[in-house]
């Protein structure tokens, strides 16, 4: 299993990044997780649009679905050269209903609205939704493939439902936008301290996703002070899971 991370930076992104957006890939499959801004473009440097199995919102904040709105424009352009066959997978939460509406409507889309504990086989992939707790309807999830495990927070405030989302796995793609000292009551995401803490104890490698750019070294020495085995994201790079 291998992950190519388009997007790596969460709510906005620097000069020449993106926000969030992965390609998850096994021999027989080919998922893109969340679409944030600039992912449309980095996709078709590894994979043609066409070449898709499935696509996966985990939550409809902007910084995870820029790039969703161009998408639909793209597909009945290949349908109409005869590169797309038949609908692509498309999960998504149902809420917010705006976002929702607006995405869903694309007639090259076969969509099914997620929910917790929703499991699916994608090629010879395994995947599975786990509600996870922010401001909208999210979603982490987890995707199996011979033995090896990959997880995904997405955003979301601490809460136990991440254990059981990252029990088993190599390595978990975690929210890393908060450190401890920047945290407030209603905060909608996790700590680095958080979710750097609850990986070592499971023995999950964590990689760090979401990030801020004006944190993110720090975040980085933080989460390695608790757990070693921790990766700071690079775009445009792909990593073996």
């Amino acid at each position: 299993m291998r992950l190519t991370v388009l997007g790596v930076y969460g709510r906005y992104a620097p000069c020449g990044g993106g926000t969030v957006s992965y390609l998850v890939e096994t021999e027989n499959a080919k998922v893109l997780v969340d679409m944030g801004s600039c992912s449309l473009s980095r996709l078709q440097k590894y994979c043609n649009i066409e070449d898709l199995d499935a696509v996966i919102l985990s939550h409809l904040h902007g910084d995870h679905i820029a790039d969703a709105l161009p998408f639909r424009y793209a597909l009945p352009i290949l349908r109409s050269r005869n590169l797309l066959k038949g609908k692509l997978k498309f999960f998504m939460p149902a809420t917010p209903h705006a976002e929702a509406t607006i995405i869903s409507d694309c007639n090259n889309l076969d969509i099914t609205y997620i929910s917790d504990r929703l499991n699916v086989k994608i090629g010879d992939m395994m995947v599975c939704f786990f509600a996870m707790q922010h401001t909208v309807e999210v979603y982490g999830c987890s995707f199996s493939n011979d033995g090896t495990k990959l997880s995904y927070t997405s955003d979301t405030r601490d809460n136990d439902a991440i254990d059981t989302l990252i029990d088993g796995a190599d390595s978990v793609v975690g929210d890393c936008c908060t450190l401890a000292n920047e945290w407030f009551e209603g905060c909608p995401h996790n700590t680095v301290e958080e979710i750097a803490r609850r990986s070592r104890n499971k023995g999950v490698r964590l990689l760090m996703g979401h990030l801020d750019p004006k944190n993110m070294l720090e975040a980085y020495r933080t989460a390695r002070r608790i757990n070693p085995d921790v990766v700071l994201m690079s775009e445009n790079t792909t990593y073996k899971i």
